[in-house]
């Protein structure tokens, strides 16, 4: 079952908000959608709460194949020009 756009989009600020009662600067969720859209929605969308919530110093997209890192590498500095893309997370051994 796929979500729409939409409704992923209301996801993510609901996961971001789960913690607010408790003092965050980090938070971080990975999220199963389609690669692409994942990327378009997520990366606004998360543009789009950080405007309201200053507070917040990491986010972290957790993506789990090369591809999908990828286009985060790709579309990040597009939207959030003042961040940057750290680097890909290895597997723990």
């Amino acid at each position: 079952m796929q979500e729409s756009s939409s409704t992923t989009g209301d996801t993510i600020p609901n996961l971001l908000d789960k913690d607010t009662k408790q003092t965050r600067q980090s938070k971080s969720t990975p999220i199963g959608y389609p690669p692409h859209a994942a990327a378009e929605v997520a990366i606004s969308t998360v543009l789009s709460y950080l405007s309201t919530h200053k507070e917040i110093e990491r986010v972290v997209f957790c993506v789990f194949l090369p591809e999908d890192y990828e286009l985060y590498k790709e579309r990040i500095p597009k939207y959030l020009t003042r961040y940057s893309v750290a680097g890909q997370c290895t597997d723990a051994k």
